[in-house]
């Protein structure tokens, strides 16, 4: 059932000529992943929904590492709803700004490959569905970005003449990403947003020097993590803060001696491919464009250096090669040139086939191995 809701919702953009209504549709088939799934997340369903019980009889005063206060409000807020209803709530919301972002900013000829990329890569869809706090302050934070890309639609947004000004967008974002920190307290990453934004909207032309001089230096640091131990981080946290400094957070600090371990070489080749597609594409990228693939590419350079849980930090600017790959697909299918023409459809099937084999070897995962096994809270003998 999981397999057919995934290929169907894939497929159903790429095959119906109202594109419009296809998004709508595959939107609908992931909602029933995403809201109605029952016991599919890494952890045990009885335990999340004892750990969420627990959330609602916790006071103010007695907050906790993981009982944000904007998040333990909303599971107050919402408690007549029980936990499948919360749960509900949430895979609505998330949707709909995954909705909002593809809507705007992909070509609806390709909303098949970004619901693709979406669904087939484990970092996306699935982990999405797995993370209920990250995934909702994940969602508010590029509430924030989505009004600051389009701010210079001055009809849609404006309200007088000071939502004119564009430091009244940077200001809602830096709102929007404090708000999702009181969700969870990852989203602190997420102000990396505002630097990837000022380069990306003040970058007018790159010359062909420039570009390769970026291709060199991305190239050279995403390939260093072969070469320098970062684990001395490790032993710095432990002899010059403390375990107590970074309580709760331990098993991030662990696994920073995980090393190269951590790292699929399947997945690099992957990811390599994808940075260098970004870069070598910058000036065909408008600015909204432009900040999306710049974002990409500071993830796989980040990404080099962070394995496991850890990298679930960058999620907040990884999200959006979701909505610019299927530009990037486009130019490079304008590329012209023998050798291009040579390799084009060799890096297209080896890149699909690598996505294809990682999608099939994360669900043996022990935090994914039950959507193998499909079920809806619709099967349930009773609401809770």
């Amino acid at each position: 059932m999981f397999y057919v809701i995934i290929i169907l919702a894939t497929l159903l953009p790429y095959v119906l000529k109202e594109k419009s209504i296809a998004l709508k549709l595959s939107m609908f088939l992931i909602f029933i992943i995403w809201g109605l799934n029952y016991g599919m997340t890494q952890d045990d369903y009885e335990a999340s929904w004892n750990y969420l019980n627990k959330y609602i009889n916790i006071t103010e005063t007695s907050y906790g590492r993981d009982t944000e206060p904007l998040f333990l409000y909303l599971i107050k807020a919402t408690k007549e709803f029980g936990f499948f209803g919360f749960k509900i709530i949430c895979a609505i919301f998330d949707i709909s700004v995954i909705y909002l972002f593809m809507k705007r900013f992909v070509n609806p000829k390709y909303y098949w490959l970004s619901i693709f990329i979406f669904l087939f890569r484990i970092e996306f869809g699935l982990l999405f569905i797995n993370s209920i706090r990250q995934s909702l302050s994940l969602m508010l934070t590029m509430i924030g970005v989505y009004f600051l890309l389009t701010s210079d639609n001055k009809k849609r947004f404006a309200i007088g003449k000071i939502m004119n000004n564009k430091l009244i967008y940077i200001l809602f974002l830096l709102i929007c990403i404090f708000a999702a920190s009181l969700i969870h307290r990852g989203a602190i990453a997420a102000l990396i947003i505002l630097p990837i934004y000022l380069i990306s909207n003040n970058i007018k032309k790159i010359s062909p020097t420039v570009l390769t001089v970026m291709l060199i230096i991305a190239n050279t640091i995403f390939l260093t993590k072969y070469f320098v131990n970062i684990t001395f981080l490790q032993n710095y946290l432990n002899l010059y803060i403390g375990m107590d400094n970074y309580e709760g957070f331990e098993h991030y600090v662990e696994e920073l001696a995980v090393g190269l371990d951590g790292f699929s070489r399947v997945e690099e080749t992957l990811k390599l491919l994808m940075m260098n597609g970004f870069i070598i594409c910058l000036n065909k990228f408008n600015k909204q464009e432009r900040f999306f693939a710049i974002s990409a590419i500071t993830y796989f350079i980040l990404a080099g250096f962070l394995s496991s849980t850890l990298s679930r930090v960058l999620e907040y600017i990884y999200v959006y090669i979701i909505f610019v790959a299927p530009t990037m697909f486009t130019i490079v299918n304008t590329m012209k040139g023998m050798a291009i023409n040579t390799l084009r459809p060799l890096i297209y099937i080896l890149m699909t086939m690598i996505c294809l084999y990682t999608f099939k070897g994360n669900l043996n995962h022990k935090y994914y191995e039950r959507w193998n096994n499909f079920k809806t809270i619709l099967s349930q003998p009773y609401w809770k």
